[in-house]
C-alpha cells in the first residue's frame, strides 16, 4: 500500500471486499474477517490495495479467498460463490 493512499479509501475497499466475500459465501462479517484475518486473504489485500483496488470486488473477494486456501483455510465447496 503506498503512502499517498488515504486509509480511508483503503478501509472502505477492505470492508466492501469483506461483505462481498461474506455475502458470496454466505457467512457473516465477523466470519469472514475472521477466516481472512487468520489464513491470510486480508493482509495479502491490503499489501495488494494499489493493484486489487483496480479489479472488481467479486474479483477481490475471490482472491482473497485462494490466498486463504493456500494458506490451510478449508471452505466448504458446496457453499455458494460469487
Amino acid at each position: 500500500m503506498e503512502q499517498d493512499t488515504p486509509i480511508e479509501h483503503v478501509v472502505e475497499y477492505l470492508v466492501a471486499s469483506l461483505a462481498k466475500l461474506s455475502k458470496g459465501l454466505g457467512i457473516g462479517m465477523d466470519s469472514a474477517y475472521e477466516y481472512t484475518r487468520k489464513y491470510g486473504g486480508l493482509a495479502y489485500l491490503m499489501e495488494g490495495y494499489e493493484i486489487e483496488h483496480q479489479f472488481t470486488l467479486e474479483d477481490a473477494a475471490e482472491h482473497m479467498l485462494e490466498v486463504c486456501q493456500r494458506n490451510g483455510g478449508e471452505i466448504d465447496a458446496t457453499l455458494p460463490r460469487f
